[in-house]
């Protein structure tokens, strides 16, 4: 997840994927019978989650003061993602991702595969992040150009609409349902757009191997 040369503290969103390898395999051991390691993985899953998301967010805090620093001139502008290459600005739709997957763990792991109150605490924060990241939505879309990053939308988004359809089932509440309806919708519209939008671009040489975060990363690597 990190080294010597990419410290926890460099503010990487994207090690949140390994929080969220953790929830994935503790749902499919609770799915085949075996709680107690379903309920280990979720333990270390949630343990590794609060580390990373407290990291990322002081790292990004950091970069943001620094940003707003004299050195930078009176009227430099005040942009908080300056420090993340705008091609992967989607990636900050990953935030989602991790307390909707525990969300969704933690429904699996109870006896009646309900949600409880631990469950419902994740699908609420997962659903404040998403409330949170549409403030910056239309501007990273005017402003980062289609790349293979996009696909950071889908799986937070399809995890937020199954974790949101969970929580409708288990209140049986009729707003909750149609707010999962269209989550669920939007989620549907997003894969597809961004899987016909990805087959355009690889069809016109625009992205494989010339997508520009293939290029960030192997500059960050080199």
């Amino acid at each position: 997840m990190y080294s010597v040369k990419r410290p926890l503290r460099s503010g990487n969103t994207a090690y949140q994927l390994v929080v969220i390898g953790n929830f994935l395999g503790a749902n499919l051991a609770a799915q085949v019978g075996f709680d107690e390691i379903g309920l280990f993985l979720f333990s270390v899953g949630t343990f590794y989650y609060l580390l990373v998301f407290i990291s990322i967010y002081q790292a990004i805090s950091r970069k943001v003061g620094s940003n707003k620093s004299p050195a930078n001139g009176p009227h430099a502008p005040r942009n908080k993602f300056r420090s993340l290459e705008p091609n992967l600005h989607p990636i900050l739709f990953l935030f989602i991702a991790p307390p909707a997957a525990a969300s969704l763990t933690r429904t699996q792991l109870t006896p009646d595969h309900r949600m409880d109150h631990l469950a419902k605490f994740f699908y609420f924060i997962s659903f404040f992040i998403f409330l949170l990241l549409l403030r910056v939505l239309i501007m990273f879309i005017r402003k980062t150009p289609f790349t293979l990053s996009y696909w950071a939308y889908t799986f937070p988004m399809a995890a937020l609409s199954t974790s949101a359809i969970e929580y409708a089932t288990s209140t049986k509440s009729t707003v909750a349902l149609y707010l999962g309806m269209v989550l669920a919708s939007i989620a549907t519209l997003v894969i597809l757009l961004v899987a016909v939008l990805t087959a355009y671009k690889a069809a016109v040489a625009e992205i494989l191997p010339n997508d520009p975060v293939m290029r960030v990363a192997v500059a960050r690597e080199v």
